[in-house]
């Protein structure tokens, strides 16, 4: 009897515990979920190597290396984030750098976007409108600059469209739409699939202008301490086949990065002991 009632006992505490889980997870909203998302502890500061591997229009297989270098400014006046790109490889180009230093949606700033050419040995300003020339860098990849961080939430408006379960895992379907139509923003709509119990995006559709999917994503998270990043991102775009792999390796979190690294004096000579 005894046993009887303790397996009763525990069965109804399960149901319960679920039911409060449950009731939990619907009371969510759209962007609720997408705040927690982007409040998940991903360090103060980095430095990793980035892996690019492209799958072209059935070409050979082509690389890029860049060692990345970013700053999140919590709290700081009007900025949100600062980045360095400086390319390693191939060596023909070794030393292009590209730097965006990103301002917080209340701002009404545009971001600050600079390129460096080792031939021309100059640095250029780029337009946050120049698209083209924005991703002159990046052009081979299906990953652009903005794909490479998180977007603040506040600057789209975001409905929870469903939640489903992947592969045993339970994610909640969000699609997010720029609230400001003259913003620059590469894509019409964005549909992220964000983990009901880590809140990371691990599946991210992209649409076009024409409402049409244009390509997919996968990422693949990995903590250190406290921290999740990246370990890896498979990019497939759906209108011409192109495919795209990001590995993250060699990653330093929390070393104290000056400010004074993400400068355009750092672009022309390197980071050789600014770290």
């Amino acid at each position: 009897m005894t046993t009887r009632l303790s397996v009763f006992v525990t069965s109804m505490l399960v149901i319960a515990v679920l039911s409060v889980t449950a009731a939990t997870a619907a009371d969510l909203s759209a962007d609720q979920i997408m705040d927690r998302s982007f409040k998940v502890y991903g360090g103060d500061d980095s430095v990793s190597t980035l892996t690019f591997t492209f799958d072209v229009n059935g070409e050979p297989e082509r690389k890029l290396v860049y060692t990345m270098v970013w700053k999140k400014y919590a709290g700081k006046e009007n900025t949100n984030a600062k980045f360095l790109f400086i390319k390693e490889f191939p060596a023909a180009n070794r030393g292009t750098a590209y730097m965006a230093w990103r301002y917080r949606p209340y701002a009404d700033m545009d971001d600050d976007e600079w390129i460096y050419l080792p031939e021309t040995r100059t640095v250029r300003k780029l337009s946050h409108r120049d698209n083209l020339q924005e991703d002159e860098e990046f052009a081979i990849t299906e990953l652009k600059p903005k794909d490479l961080e998180p977007r603040d939430p506040s600057r789209d408006r975001h409905n929870l469209l469903r939640t489903e379960e992947i592969e045993g895992k339970q994610y909640y379907l969000i699609e997010s739409v720029r609230k400001d139509e003259t913003e620059f923003y590469p894509y019409a709509k964005v549909w992220r699939w964000i983990s009901a119990d880590t809140f990371l995006p691990t599946y991210i559709n992209y649409f076009d202008f024409n409402g049409h999917p244009l390509k997919r994503e996968q990422i693949e998270w990995q903590q250190i301490g406290d921290a999740w990043v990246w370990k890896s991102l498979d990019v497939n775009n759906i209108q011409n086949g192109n495919k795209t792999r990001l590995d993250v390796s060699d990653i330093r979190l929390n070393v104290g990065i000056d400010d004074d690294v993400f400068s355009k004096r750092t672009m022309r000579t390197g980071l050789h002991g600014r770290l």
